[in-house]
């Protein structure tokens, strides 16, 4: 799917017919994302468009995130959409799909590792256990290793984030724990795994929209 930002005449007439129909809820994503007034409307637009292909469901979801944001592992991919999908209804809607660009663009370290801890808790508990670590590490690292060197590089760096973490020591990773570890050690944010475009990938696709928002 190939998505295009360039507006024409039709993108302008229909900026200010998706502006009055959805006033109140951009008003709303103003306070709730990082995004100014004009990059939200450009959002819309993009949003929009995207719909005319169909409603985001998981298999288009996959692609916005592929071909926009550079977020490829296969593994996780499921798990970030359930994440963005707050309603839990299976399909992306456009302040979901807002929200979910306002952190993935311009998060605070907070919000992201809030993200990151909700698509790595696969089961959904609140608590990410040592096997589910070890799980969801393996299948990052198989990928340029061999399954025993994978499972040996997933045991110790799972060993390192419960013995800097798990202050409980019930052999799981809490919210708290995993914000405790990431807050003096950033870059374990996506130790688990990768669910944030590249710093390139986010640079690249916000130069696109904010052109088109000036």
């Amino acid at each position: 799917m190939m998505i295009e930002y360039d507006h024409d005449k039709m993108d302008v007439y229909l900026a200010g017919r998706l502006k009055r129909k959805h006033a109140k809820l951009l008003e709303q994503l103003k306070k709730k994302t990082k995004f100014s007034e004009n990059e939200l409307l450009t959002l819309t637009v993009l949003f929009y468009k995207i719909n005319e292909i169909g409603p985001i469901n998981r298999r288009l979801f996959r692609v916005i995130l592929h071909n926009c944001l550079d977020i490829t592992d296969a593994t996780l991919l499921d798990r970030i959409f359930i994440a963005v999908d707050t309603s839990s209804d299976n399909f992306i809607d456009m302040s979901e799909f807002i929200c979910g660009l306002s952190i993935f663009l311009r998060g605070s370290l907070k919000e992201k590792i809030e993200y990151c801890f909700s698509v790595f808790d696969v089961v959904g508990e609140g608590r990410i256990s040592r096997d589910q670590m070890n799980q969801l590490l393996k299948n990052c690292i198989v990928h340029t290793s061999s399954s025993e060197e994978a499972e040996e590089s997933a045991k110790d760096l799972v060993d390192h984030l419960l013995k800097h973490s798990d202050k409980d020591n019930d052999g799981r990773m809490s919210l708290e724990d995993f914000s405790s570890i990431v807050t003096v050690e950033p870059l374990l944010l996506e130790a688990l795994g990768t669910c944030l475009p590249t710093r390139e990938a986010a640079d690249a696709f916000q130069v696109i929209f904010n052109r088109n928002s000036s």
